[in-house]
């Protein structure tokens, strides 16, 4: 059986590696023997999951995007004055039109794509916040994907995504994609609430990267966090209130800082949470892991983890890390909505914070959890078996009419 999987990698987010290594482990459970084509951005940032039945290729984002996608991952390596800020501005400004989108998909390797689509036994597309509209070239290349299935009669399915609000034309796509896929799930009740509008064939389950997980780890030690925000007074008060944990505790906590995303601002970011908090006194090491392997493994290695990236919050959960999240989102976003949906879904409703609590609360709950980690393990624990049972479950129910299926 051949199955082509598309979705929201090679970005430079290894939380979306972790959501694709979930989908693949999914897929060969419930299809055994079968043979992946993961549509990529980049081949060298997904590398890690080519494998003896997994193939890499790149997906219709690679192959229209003319390097838009700088705008919102800037290379680590690359000096952005005034005038190369201009310019990816105005590259993104001009992929995002729906002409641009045309013209780029007109080539010879689009069809090439069109054909590896239509050879297979099942479309997947996975991921997380794809259907973005602060991100329509690629949000129009996800949808055009599907539409190859749908035109070759390969059967779809869309797999844990948050939905963001559209409207014209692409909402009209995204809508003939839905109710063509056999099955949906997303994984907060936002996306469901829009979901329902085009298909009855809907259901919520939470992320599926929270699916699998590694061994326990005998000893964790220490506090993980994943800061990014550029709000210098925001980071100031977060130190301090680390500060304010380490005198509640009567202890000095090993801190370690970790990127969950190869991104410039993310990188300055963490450094300047570093000094901040080294000013304090609260020593900490910079970690910048090699894969999203390594990554978990460090954030489960660790006793408490706070987080600004989603899937720093999914890879310590799953292994059964307590965490808090900060979430300094606009309300309303779709970065919002999925923090939200997460803190709902592991029981957590109240562990975040943002920019305007206090550093005495921020130091409260991280004190309080501490306390209550035993009984936070639990919760994480009943989560990620209803995830992995719900994915089972979901895509066991799959009827595919195919000799090689």
């Amino acid at each position: 059986m051949k199955i082509v999987v598309s979705g929201g990698w090679g970005y430079g987010n290894l939380g979306d590696d972790a959501i694709l290594d979930s989908t693949i482990r999914q897929l060969q459970m419930q299809f055994p023997g079968s043979e992946c084509v993961v549509l990529t951005y980049d081949l060298r940032d997904s590398a890690i999951h080519a494998a003896e039945r997994v193939t890499l290729r790149h997906g219709l984002h690679a192959l229209t995007d003319a390097g838009g996608c700088e705008v919102f991952r800037p290379a680590m390596n690359q000096d952005y004055g005034p005038h190369r800020k201009a310019w990816v501005k105005a590259k993104f400004a001009l992929t995002e039109t729906l002409a641009w989108f045309k013209h780029a998909s007109a080539g010879a390797a689009v069809q090439s794509l069109a054909n590896e689509v239509a050879s297979a036994d099942l479309f997947v597309m996975s991921g997380g916040g794809y259907f973005n509209e602060k991100w329509l070239n690629k949000t129009r290349a996800q949808v055009e994907e599907l539409g190859m299935a749908a035109r070759a009669n390969v059967p779809s399915i869309i797999l844990g995504p948050t939905i963001g609000r559209f409207s014209g034309s692409l909402r009209a796509s995204i809508e003939a994609c839905f109710r063509k896929a056999q099955l949906i799930t997303v994984r907060d009740e936002f996306s469901l609430a829009e979901a329902q509008q085009w298909s009855d064939r809907v259901s919520v389950v939470p992320d599926i990267a929270l699916g699998n997980w590694l061994p326990p780890v005998d000893e964790p030690e220490g506090l993980g966090i994943v800061f990014t925000s550029q709000h210098a007074e925001f980071r100031r008060r977060t130190a301090s209130a680390i500060r304010r944990f380490q005198d509640q505790c009567g202890q000095a906590w090993p801190v370690r800082l970790f990127l969950t995303r190869r991104w410039k601002y993310d990188l300055w970011a963490a450094i300047a949470f570093q000094e901040d908090l080294q000013a304090l006194g609260v020593p900490c090491e910079l970690v910048m892991p090699s894969n999203f392997r390594a990554l978990e493994q460090g954030l489960a290695s660790c006793r408490l983890v706070i987080s600004e990236n989603l899937h720093g919050l999914i890879l310590a959960a799953r292994n059964l890390v307590p965490v808090v999240a900060i979430n300094d989102y606009p309300v309303g976003s779709p970065n919002f909505k999925k923090f939200i949906a997460f803190l709902s879904q592991s029981n957590s409703q109240a562990l975040f914070f943002n920019a305007q609590s206090s550093d005495e609360s921020i130091a409260a709950m991280l004190t309080g959890l501490a306390a209550a980690a035993d009984a936070k393990r639990q919760d994480l624990r009943a989560l990620r078996e209803l995830v992995a049972r719900q994915y089972r479950e979901a895509l066991g129910s799959l009827k595919l009419n195919s000799d090689r299926a």
